[in-house]
């Protein structure tokens, strides 16, 4: 079972990369984030939510007192406090800057740890639809791979743009456009294939029964 996030009373001061990672993305880190969140808060502090440096660097993420007045001493050392003040100081995880150890690269060697960290908690499961560059979510591409059928294609093509309305309906209306196109080709082929069949295939004898003889 993974571990859960520190909780602001605990007797312990030292964290594990596990718990950190999951301090981390309870405050808003998105799992790539939290994973160097977690690794600049190892080389910062080494887990130690009480760490204190001789420039007055305070807590897991070792905020600076001079550079953050804000954040009090009584919520830097508190894990929970600490971790919403990093995650602010780093703008939502767009910005590690701040940290001497993410600009000067020491954070790295404990990248293995918080992604081991990470793999522990586990990952949300891949979305299963796919965008398209104008934001409308493609759902004719999973239809694609489950109907073969060009009419039922073009049918279903049909009541996805109906139901979608609005701008959707562009983006639907080229597929179908696309599937009625394909499917006149595909019956032209068709056509032309047997046409030729038909003129390589050897005449057929008649069917009719031969007239018979008069009898003298």
């Amino acid at each position: 079972m993974p571990n859960k996030p520190p909780s602001s009373g605990g007797s312990s001061t030292t964290y594990s990369a596990s718990q950190i990672y999951a301090l981390a993305r309870s405050v808003g880190w998105n799992q790539a984030q939290a994973i160097t969140a977690t690794a600049i808060a190892l080389a910062e502090s080494r887990g130690n939510s009480l760490a204190k440096s001789p420039a007055d660097d305070r807590g897991l993420w070792q905020i600076n007192a001079a550079a953050h007045p804000s954040v009090s001493d009584s919520c830097a050392y508190n894990p929970i406090c600490n971790a919403k003040a990093a995650f602010a100081i780093s703008s939502g995880g767009k910005n590690w800057n701040p940290w001497v150890t993410y600009q000067k690269g020491i954070y790295k060697q404990f990248l293995p740890l918080a992604q081991k960290a990470s793999g522990q908690h586990g990952s949300p499961p891949p979305s299963t639809s796919t965008q398209s560059s104008n934001g409308d979510t493609q759902w004719y591409q999973q239809i694609d791979t489950s109907i073969t059928s060009y009419a039922q294609k073009m049918v279903v093509l049909m009541l996805c743009a109906a139901l979608v309305g609005g701008g959707a309906y562009l983006l639907f209306s080229k597929q179908i456009n696309s599937a009625v196109k394909s499917g006149a080709r595909i019956g032209e082929d068709i056509a032309t294939d047997g046409a030729a069949e038909a003129a390589r295939s050897p005449s057929q004898p008649s069917t009719s029964m031969p007239k018979e003889a008069p009898h003298e």
